[in-house]
């Protein structure tokens, strides 16, 4: 009930509760947590509220994920799907991994394009850190790919280096 249309998960299983305005110290175990409007929010954040996602680790090691789901049609003009994080996050569609790409000022975007119109779910998922998330939605247009220049640029200046550096004797 407390994401309403969205389903929390810790690993494999639903999520059965999700915390509110606390962050379990130490990271020893995974957690879902809606936060504010009296939590310290980070900046870039748009409302009163965000969801916290953190990944936890088992008595062995290894990591537990947590994940914010939801299962519908993907709208037949969506190009990219948009949100606010404070970290990376892992982001798929039916099952299959999508290339999240930075924005700047928080915003990331993956390209939903080749599922415009199909029904699955989406699902944010977190191995680690604790990523806060916020104003999810659907765009009508593309990522931003790099631009020309700047590729042309960052090649120069990977072929410069190159050839400044001396050869050890």
């Amino acid at each position: 009930q407390a994401l309403p249309g969205w389903t929390g998960y810790i690993g494999t299983q639903q999520a059965t509760s999700v915390w509110n305005n606390n962050i379990p110290v130490g990271g020893a175990f995974p957690f879902i947590s809606i936060d504010g409007p009296d939590f310290p929010f980070p900046n870039h954040m748009q409302g009163h509220y965000y969801l916290a996602l953190g990944a936890g680790i088992d008595s062995l090691g290894n990591p537990i994920p947590a994940a914010l789901a939801q299962t519908g049609q993907v709208p037949g003009t969506a190009r990219a799907v948009h949100f606010l994080a404070t970290a990376q996050v892992n982001l798929s569609f039916a099952g299959h991994p999508m290339v999240v790409f930075p924005l700047g000022n928080g915003q990331f975007g993956a390209d939903i394009s080749p599922f415009a119109s199909q029904a699955g779910e989406l699902r944010f998922e977190v191995n680690h850190s604790i990523p806060r998330l916020d104003f999810i939605q659907f765009s009508d247009q593309p990522i931003p790919e790099p631009s020309t220049l700047g590729l042309f640029a960052i090649g120069t200046l990977f072929l410069g280096w190159k050839l400044r550096r001396k050869p050890n004797l």
